[in-house]
C-alpha cells in the first residue's frame, strides 16, 4: 500500500536485486532507518545476503510490496551469469542451522545482566565522587563505564536484544545519547554502511579518516601536500590520537541532530529530531548537574572529566581499529567478487578469545561472526566462532585471531606502511 501510493513516474529507478529478483526501492530511499546512502551503495547490484542478515521480517514484508523491474525494463541491470559461490551457500546454511538452535534468540538473564552491571558501573562512580570522594577512582570507573556502554548500545542498535526493533531503538536512545552522549541514528548512519562494504574504497565510511589517517594508497594518493607531510607520522601520534575520539563522536553527533531537524534527503531521520536532541540534552544537562554539585574545585573536575571522557574514547576505539583497519582497502570490484560472506571475512580481523577479552572487547573480539550476522546475541558468538573457523579452514579463507597486543602490533605496522608511502616525493 505505501509503495503503491507512494511511488512517482518521474522518480529515478533504484534497482536492488534480492534473491534472483530485481526491486525497484526508490520510494523507500528516503524512508530508510538505516539512511539513503546504503541502499544507494547496492544500486544495479545484487544485495541477498546484506539485506538478510540485516534486516527483520517486517522489512522482508515490506519488500515484498515494492515494485518488482521487468527484464525488459531500459532501467533493470543486466544480470551477469549466476555462478555458484559455494562458500556463501555453507554460510547460508550454517545461519539455517544456528537460527534452528536458537543462536539468535538472546537470553533475557544474560541482557539483564550486562545492562545491570554495564549502568552499575556509571552508579558505583557517582557513589564515590559524592559520598567518599575518591574522585580520580571514580574517573577512571567512569571511563570504563563509558567504553562498556558502548557495547551495551552497540547489541540494543543491532536487534540483539529484543525482537520489537522498536524496544531495542528505545533503549539505545536511553544508553547511547542520554547516558554517552553519541546521537543512535548518526551512529546507525556510519555503521550499518560500514557493515554493508566493509573496507570498500569510497563506501565504508569508517576508513574516511582524512586529513589526520591514511589507511591506503589511494587515501595517501587523495592526500595534500601538508596532509602527507602530517601522515608520516601516524603511527606515532595514532595512540594519542584516539583518546580524544569520545570528544568527536560527541560533537560529530551534535551537529547531526541539529541537521535532522530540516532533514529532506531522509523523512525518518527527521522524525527522530525530538528524541534525539531530548536525548543529548539530558546528557550534558546531567554531566553539568554532576561535575558542578559533586567535584570540589575546577582543577578537580576538569581533570575527572578528561580522564573519563579520554579513557572512554580510548576504549572503545583502539577495539574498532584492530578489526579491520589493519587489513587491505577494496575497491568495489574486488568486493563484488569475493560475495558477502567471504568479502567479510577477508576484511575482518578477530582477537584471541578469553573470558577477559571477551569482557573488555564487548564481544567484538568475535568481529567476524559479527559482521557475518549482526543480530546474533553477543552471547552466543563464541559458539558461532566455533563452526565459522570450520568453514574458513574448508574454503581456504582467512580466519585471523592474533592475542590484544601482537593485533595493535599488527595495526601499528601497517600504519607504517602506509606513513613510508606518504614520504615518498610526488
Amino acid at each position: 500500500f505505501f509503495f503503491a501510493s507512494t511511488m512517482s513516474p518521474k522518480r529515478r529507478a533504484c534497482p536492488i536485486t534480492i534473491d534472483g529478483v530485481t526491486y525497484d526501492v526508490s520510494a523507500w530511499v528516503g524512508h530508510h532507518p538505516g539512511g539513503a546512502d546504503i541502499i544507494e551503495n547496492y544500486r544495479n547490484r545484487d544485495a541477498t545476503d546484506v539485506f538478510m542478515v540485516m534486516h527483520s521480517e517486517e522489512a522482508h514484508a515490506k519488500l515484498k510490496r515494492m515494485p518488482i523491474m521487468e527484464p525488459s525494463s531500459p532501467d533493470t541491470p543486466v544480470a551477469p551469469k549466476p555462478k555458484r559461490d559455494e562458500p556463501q551457500e555453507d554460510f547460508r546454511k550454517l545461519r539455517k542451522e544456528m537460527i534452528a538452535k536458537g543462536m539468535f534468540e538472546a537470553n533475557p538473564l544474560w541482557y539483564l545482566y550486562k545492562t545491570t552491571t554495564t549502568v552499575g558501573l556509571m552508579a558505583v562512580s557517582i557513589f564515590l565522587t559524592a559520598y567518599l570522594q575518591w574522585y580520580y577512582t571514580a574517573a577512571l570507573i567512569l571511563g570504563v563505564c563509558y567504553q562498556q556502554l558502548g557495547w551495551l548500545s552497540h547489541d540494543y542498535c543491532h536487534h540483539q536484544v529484543f525482537k520489537n526493533r522498536s524496544l531495542n531503538n528505545s533503549c539505545g536512545i536511553v544508553f547511547g545519547n542520554v547516558l554517552q552522549g553519541y546521537s543512535v541514528t548518526w551512529w546507525k548512519d556510519r555503521h550499518n554502511g560500514h557493515h554493508a562494504a566493509t573496507n570498500v574504497q569510497g563506501h565504508d565510511p569508517d576508513i574516511d579518516n582524512l586529513p589526520v589517517l591514511a589507511w591506503s594508497p589511494e587515501d595517501v594518493k587523495n592526500a595534500g601536500p601538508k596532509v602527507r607531510k602530517l601522515i608520516q607520522y601516524q603511527q606515532y601520534y595514532f595512540i594519542p590520537t584516539i583518546a580524544s575520539l569520545r570528544f568527536i563522536w560527541c560533537l560529530q553527533s551534535i551537529l547531526s541532530v541539529r541537521s535532522y531537524k530540516d532533514e529532506k534527503r531522509n523523512l525518518y531521520y527527521k522524525q527522530q529530531y525530538t528524541k534525539e536532541a531530548i536525548g543529548l540534552a539530558l546528557h550534558w544537562i546531567l554531566k553539568a548537574i554532576f561535575y558542578f554539585t559533586c567535584m570540589p574545585g575546577f582543577f578537580t573536575g576538569i581533570t575527572c572529566f578528561l580522564i573519563s571522557e579520554m579513557l572512554g574514547g580510548f576504549g572503545i576505539a583502539i577495539v574498532v581499529f584492530l578489526n579491520h583497519y589493519p587489513l587491505e582497502k577494496v575497491s568495489d570490484d574486488i568486493w563484488d567478487g569475493h560475495g558477502f560472506s567471504a568479502g567479510q571475512i577477508h576484511e575482518t580481523m578477530n582477537i584471541q578469545k578469553g573470558l577477559i577479552t571477551d569482557w573488555v572487547f564487548g564481544g567484538l573480539n568475535y568481529q567476524i561472526e559479527h559482521h557475518l550476522w549482526p543480530t546474533m546475541p553477543r552471547h552466543n558468538l563464541t559458539a558461532a566462532s566455533i563452526e565459522v573457523e570450520k568453514l574458513c579452514k574448508k574454503h581456504n579463507l582467512p580466519y585471523r585471531a592474533p592475542p590484544p597486543l601482537q593485533g595493535v602490533g599488527v595495526l601499528l605496522d601497517f600504519m607504517g606502511k602506509i606513513a613510508k608511502m606518504a614520504a615518498v616525493p610526488v
